[in-house]
């Protein structure tokens, strides 16, 4: 299966129960029926979910007086999840992706870190891989339009000495054979 493109219905794995790395549940599903998502897929300890975490919170701040609910999915152990969660700081909901993987095999991604602006109805808005500041800047105008706000630049002088660009990884779930 190819990964999922702008206008591509988001899988029905979205309904699944699950629970963000606090205990609390959490479905994607409910989060869309307040708003829009933004969803990244990420794998913990690489360097370009690293580059991407802060950025999402940043996004989660910037946003958070409209129905956006951006959303972390680590392919990562709980362990290693909160400590990343605490060390960075991040405020938004970030979740274990359970064994197997099957969230990222459901959006069919390749890379990690993927992120999504999914729409209310369910709809790819955007979606990027890796980071890439051009990218990343293109999310988060989108994510303005959808949330009826005015895009500006989400860089600032505490990016300076950010890379335009860092490769993500392979997705975890590509090293197991499906289940």
């Amino acid at each position: 299966m190819p990964p999922l493109e702008p206008e591509d219905h988001v899988p029905d794995i979205i309904n699944t129960p699950l629970q963000t790395v606090n205990g609390e549940p959490f479905t994607i599903a409910d989060a869309l029926k307040r708003g829009p998502v933004v969803l990244s897929i990420f794998d913990s300890p690489g360097k370009s979910s690293k580059a991407v975490l802060p950025m999402l919170q940043r996004v989660a701040e910037r946003y958070q007086d409209t129905p956006l609910t951006v959303v972390g999915v680590s392919q990562y152990s709980l362990n290693i999840t909160r400590s990343i969660v605490r060390r960075l700081g991040l405020t938004f909901p970030v979740l274990v992706e359970p064994e197997g993987y099957p969230i990222s095999r459901a959006f069919a991604i390749e890379a990690t870190p993927t992120t999504y602006l999914i729409g209310q109805d369910g709809k790819i808005r955007f979606s990027t891989v890796a980071f890439f500041k051009g990218p990343f800047q293109i999310l988060t105008d989108n994510i303005a339009i959808e949330v009826g706000k005015e895009p500006g630049p989400i860089y600032d002088e505490r990016d300076e000495e950010t890379p335009g660009f860092v490769p993500g990884l392979p997705s975890r779930h590509l090293e197991q054979a499906p289940a």
